[in-house]
């Protein structure tokens, strides 16, 4: 008979990593305090392309791997705590519509600096892989990390993009057209479904068969690079760019003090390249304009 244990029911708040996490959060600080020095700036007259607001839409998707650890933990009561663990690998592309909007202020020489806000709304969301399962027959009170099905899906995400870019006015990117590098940092949301199926010891020495998928709800704070080219006219551009980004989050359930409730331990490490074709059009109304 298949037994619904504790892991299919509890609850596990993520526990992203704290130092990564600090560190994002100074940087999205330092990036909201450049726009608005960059806010209270003039505007210089002979800059290329159309400052102010803009409003824009993005159709693209990510290549991304997902490098997975699952870690079993048991913490017996008089006991030496015992812990086994296994790893997979996931690859899979993961579509996304993004809405922008975004405040560009020129500067000297051609240049100009841009923030942006994006929502990516996530299409073909799915990573996932199989722990074959590990049983580690040392002991008899050792865990096993039992064989199953995952995946790790990407819903939606919200983030924050700082831009500094060259308009040369060549004919061949328009007349306002530009290339530039980006930075940003953003929150994702995901849904983790992990699969087991496996005996284990009861106290009074008999075993019992479990199974089910422990499901969580995560996030994150993932951080990206990249570059890019607009090509257009002042008010109207398409924009081609390429991005970068690697990140780290976890999540733990249960209190390993018996088979049952073994801790488990859910360990991601991701990276992902993007590449994206949007539309922006220059409202032309804006910040120190």
């Amino acid at each position: 008979m298949v037994k619904e244990t504790f892991w299919s029911s509890v609850y596990a708040t993520p526990r992203c990593f704290n130092q990564l996490r600090a560190r994002l959060r100074w940087l999205a600080a330092a990036l909201i305090l450049a726009t608005f020095c960059f806010a209270s700036q003039p505007q210089t007259a002979n800059a290329e392309g159309m400052g102010g607001f803009y409003i824009g839409a993005a159709l693209g998707g990510e290549y991304t791997d997902v490098d997975y650890k699952k870690m079993v933990i048991h913490n017996f009561p008089d006991m030496e705590p015992m812990s086994n663990y296994e790893s997979d690998n996931g690859k899979g592309g993961i579509g996304s519509i993004k809405a922008i909007l975004g405040h560009r202020w020129n500067l000297p020489g051609q240049t100009y600096f841009s923030g942006e806000l994006d929502f990516a709304f996530n299409l073909n969301k799915k990573v996932d892989g199989r722990l074959e399962g590990v049983d580690d027959t040392s002991s008899p009170d050792a865990p096993d990390v039992f064989s199953g099905d995952w995946d790790l899906e990407k819903n939606y995400s919200a983030g924050f993009n700082a831009k500094l870019g060259l308009s040369p006015g060549e004919d061949i990117l328009g007349s306002s057209g530009s290339i530039y590098l980006v930075g940003g940092v953003k929150w994702a949301d995901f849904t983790f479904d992990g699969a087991y199926d496996g005996m284990v010891v009861l106290p009074d020495g008999t075993t019992e068969r479990i199974a089910g998928v422990d499901r969580k709800e995560l996030s994150a704070w993932p951080w990206l690079v990249g570059a890019g080219v607009e090509f257009g006219s002042e008010q109207n551009r398409l924009d081609l760019r390429v991005t970068y980004s690697r990140y780290k989050f976890d999540s733990s359930s249960g209190d390993g003090l018996t088979t049952s409730t073994a801790r488990v331990d859910h360990d991601f490490e991701i990276s992902e390249w993007g590449v994206y074709v949007g539309y922006t059009f220059a409202t032309g109304f804006g910040l120190g304009i």
